[in-house]
């Protein structure tokens, strides 16, 4: 996407800062996090419910910065539970570049890898809900998943 620089600079602004408004680690998560709320706002009820219940929460962490073109393409959003298996933190990979970037093709660009609306609502539904399954299948839970009945 095109950066916050480079939209400053397309509106006249030459002297729009780079480092005050691009430098800002949570871009990407901020788009990962409209994702999420999508996908909460698309779930039915009973898939909320046992996901609020029992699932693991989907969390957004600051963007972790690539510099270099290769790196930020073979680097993939990142997902690392806590200890507790309580939530799940996301982590973006993020590349940007100033309007005085030396290689004129991509100067002003801002870089994200995103979560995918669907992914979340994914994660809703049955990612955030399989080590609960599998506990409940162990005999260590006894609820049932209701929104599975529907």
């Amino acid at each position: 996407m095109v950066s916050r620089q480079a939209i400053q600079w397309h509106a006249g602004h030459t002297d729009a800062d780079f480092h005050k408004l691009d430098e800002d680690n949570m871009i990407c998560s901020q788009l990962n996090q409209e994702a999420i709320n999508w996908a909460m706002g698309k779930a039915s009820a009973s898939a909320k419910n046992e996901y609020n219940a029992h699932g693991k929460k989907l969390k957004v962490a600051e963007d972790k910065v690539e510099n270099m073109g290769p790196a930020w393409i073979w680097e993939y959003l990142s997902y690392e539970d806590n200890s507790s298996k309580t939530e799940t933190t996301l982590r973006s990979v993020t590349m940007r570049l100033p309007m005085d970037y030396w290689e004129i093709e991509v100067q002003g660009n801002h870089y994200c890898k995103l979560l995918s609306p669907y992914r979340a609502l994914e994660w809703i539904y049955i990612d955030s809900l399989k080590d609960y399954s599998k506990k409940m299948l162990a005999g260590e839970e006894s609820n049932n998943l209701m929104f599975l009945q529907e």
